[in-house]
């Protein structure tokens, strides 16, 4: 019976079943370790008032480890099991004799037996901390203080009364061996604080060589556990230039990474843990897939494994890989037996670690799966983990010959980047020209999320001649970052789903250094940069490649560097400011031009080509003129939704002529009475009075207050306007 399991059966009061368990580990149980594990049974018993059961047990386990392993042994388990029980004094009268057993010529053991206070007069723990730290001291020992940073060398010990001299970073200090112990721990040479304070050219040399042995030393020194910040405050810049703690960081977190010892968790700040112990690559595994319940993450888990194997140049365990292949086939059965349905992703997953134990009838059996589908594409269109698509890509074209044209256009616009390529390419060989992938575009931006996989490839645009498209990069940038905002929002998208987009775009955009983006900033025009950079800042999960475009825009774009904040609404070219209605009834025109006007020009693209001799077919040139027209004016529509924003009731002002204002105004010599109302270009309508901010009538007038004049010069009669009376429109009506 385990350790937990007992400690349970403890809880429970039962006493009669943990004393026969226990007596089952007394006949069996050599293993001083394990032994140590189990102190957790008596201190549970102790806890709920079973002391003198607890001492009974611990009585005979460490009878019987006497007879079979080193006296060492036997007191490091009888220290631990005394620990738990702590009030027990048959117990630390037998440990104080293992103490005299296995540290009998020390010189001045029995004063420190007394000092420590092990047989009556200190705490259990205090005592044992005692003779623990001080019987390993001598002249030269190094010490690492408990509490806080710091390091000290041993001097000299007075073994009559256990005195000891030694020196810290203050100087010279003496302490007895209850205060010694209380405060400091012995520590090895290689300790961070050791040589921080007595051989500083090691230190120099063991943060340039081996910045993950610095960490583990400081850890071991930290009680086991510390994080980023605090290691980066006890480094830098003491020992470290803070200009370099980033690179020194990244290269110790790597060299971490590959330590059995210690554990990484979470990000600014990364919390580490040091396990002296350790875990083998294979334990590690085993533990995480007893917490694992998908056949992806078993994936996962086999894969992590593969790459630290190589990275640590350990020896692959081919049946632990075959226990996870095992895992997922047998749950792909099991759903298939409830559901009724054959899922893909299991079987791929499992051909993928086939293919790493080099099964070589892997492949065949995939293909002979992939024949069973009844709808191969749908199955393949729902992995979201981008590596498993090329052996099913490979698989389909074997299994199903006949249907492939379509079956690739269904798949490319999912497909990951290179895999795109290659149906791209696969598809020309059976006839696809630029038209065929013209309007394969064409649906792929009106799904910027669905097809986002699509969207990118289209933006890293293809090697292959028939399948470059001659879209704007403006009109693709707009669709990749309305994807991110629509995962921004929280929109209804998978998680898995949405860490690929957002991944995936960064990298796209980060491609060859901008590359892309760069070659879009110098074919558009300020006014559509400056809307640009408001996509852009309204993006929070572009992260650092996000920075990154801004200031490539402002290096390009210099005339948009100012202090936008302190202009006023109207004057700003970053925003625009439209009611909820106006903005809806954008949309609306955008969802049209979308899915029923470019949709319609698809299929007259696709229908005219269908005649044969592009050359001099005038239908086929009028529908690409009409295509680009579409694209135009749709990437004119996005520019103007991307920067804006829907304004409130409560930002109407009336003590002055703003955005959303009604306005009375009176001309100073004929008395003749104007009421315009100032909006967005979108509610405009002159014939109503109803005027864009941005028109020069607008603009003559916005500002103005009750009682001032202004020169109108495009009313009837053109002259000095005096403002008679401000109101807020009704903007939500």
């Amino acid at each position: 019976m385990d350790t937990e399991t007992l400690v349970k059966l403890a809880s429970t009061g039962n006493i009669r079943g943990v004393e026969e368990a226990w007596l089952t580990l007394v006949d069996s149980e050599v293993n001083p370790a394990q032994w140590q594990q189990h102190a957790d049974v008596l201190e549970k018993l102790t806890k709920t008032g079973h002391a003198a059961e607890a001492e009974s047990m611990a009585t005979m386990a460490i009878e019987a480890l006497t007879s079979s392993v080193e006296p060492s042994d036997v007191l490091a388990t009888a220290s631990q099991l005394l620990l738990k029980i702590k009030k027990s004094d048959p117990l630390r009268k037998t440990v104080a004799d293992l103490y005299r057993k296995v540290y009998g010529d020390i010189e001045g053991l029995e004063a420190l037996m007394t000092e420590s206070g092990i047989e009556g007069g200190r705490p259990v723990r205090r005592a044992i901390r005692t003779l623990d730290v001080c019987l390993k001291l001598n002249e030269g020992t190094f010490l690492a203080r408990r509490h806080e940073d710091g390091a000290a060398r041993v001097e000299s010990i007075d073994r009559s009364d256990w005195e000891i001299d030694f020196t810290t970073e203050d100087g010279p200090e003496t302490l007895g061996a209850v205060e010694l112990a209380d405060n400091y721990m012995c520590a090895e040479d290689d300790d961070f604080f050791v040589m921080a304070l007595f051989d500083t050219d090691r230190l120099e040399l063991a943060l340039k060589n081996d910045p993950s042995a610095v960490v583990i030393s400081i850890l071991r020194s930290n009680g086991k556990t510390t994080d980023s910040d605090e290691l980066k405050r006890t480094l830098a810049p003491k020992h470290i230039a803070a200009s370099s703690w980033t690179k020194w960081w990244t290269k110790a977190r790597q060299g971490l990474r590959h330590s059995p010892h210690v554990t990484i968790e979470g990000r600014s700040p990364y919390f580490l843990t040091y396990d002296a112990a350790g875990t083998t690559l294979a334990e590690e595994v085993r533990e995480q897939l007893s917490s694992s319940h998908e056949p992806l993450q078993d994936l996962k888990i086999a894969e992590a494994y593969v790459k630290a194997t190589a990275q640590q140049k350990e020896t692959l365990d081919p049946e632990l890989l075959q226990l996870i292949r095992e895992r997922i086939l047998d749950r792909a059965t099991r759903q298939m037996e409830h559901s009724g349905k054959l899922e893909l992703l299991p079987y791929l997953a499992s051909h993928k670690i086939e293919g790493i134990l080099g099964d070589e009838e892997a492949n065949k059996r995939l293909v002979e799966l992939m024949a069973k589908l009844d709808d191969p594409v749908e199955s393949i269109l729902k992995v979201e983990i981008p590596s498993l698509w090329p052996a099913a890509c490979v698989a389909l074209e074997e299994s199903h010959p006949q249907d492939l044209t379509a079956a690739l256009e269904r798949l490319l616009p999912h497909a990951p980047l290179d895999v795109a390529e290659t149906l791209a390419r696969h598809l020309v060989e059976h006839g696809h020209t630029q038209a065929h992938f013209a309007k394969l575009s064409d649906s792929i931006l009106r799904e910027p999320v669905q097809m986002n996989a699509g969207l990118l490839w289209i933006w890293k645009g293809s090697a292959i001649e028939a399948a470059q498209l001659d879209i704007p990069l403006m009109t693709v940038a707009t669709k990749m970052f309305q994807a991110l905002a629509s995962i921004q929002r929280g929109d209804s998208i998978s998680k898995e789903l949405s860490r690929q987009i957002v991944q995936n775009t960064r990298d796209v955009l980060r491609a060859k250094k901008f590359d892309r983006f760069k070659q879009m900033l110098e074919e558009v025009q300020p006014g559509v940069a400056a809307a640009l950079r408001t996509q852009i800042e309204r993006l929070d999960n572009l992260g650092r490649a996000g920075d990154d475009m801004l200031n490539m825009i402002r290096k390009q774009f210099p005339q948009l560097v100012k202090s936008t904040p302190t202009l006023a609404n109207w004057e700003r070219d970053d925003i625009m400011y439209v009611t909820a209605k106006g903005y809806r009834h954008k949309q609306s025109e955008i969802d049209e031009l979308l899915n029923v006007k470019m949709k319609q020009n698809a299929e007259a693209i696709g229908s005219a080509a269908a005649h044969g001799d592009l050359s001099e077919n005038s239908e086929y040139k009028f529908a690409l003129e009409e295509r680009d027209l579409l694209r135009a004016r749709l990437a004119q529509m996005q520019s103007e939704m991307a920067i804006a924003t829907v304004m409130s009731q409560e930002s109407v002002p009336t003590d002055h002529i703003g955005i959303g204002s009604s306005v009375v105004l009176v001309h100073e010599e004929s008395g003749t009475k104007q009421e315009v109302t100032i909006l967005s270009q979108w509610e405009a309508d002159p014939s109503r009075k109803i005027y864009n901010y941005k028109t020069p009538v607008a603009q003559a007038i916005l500002g103005s207050r009750e009682g001032d004049t202004a020169p109108v010069e495009f009313f009837d009669p053109p002259g000095d306007y005096r403002v008679e009376k401000i109101t807020a429109t009704d903007i939500e009506a």
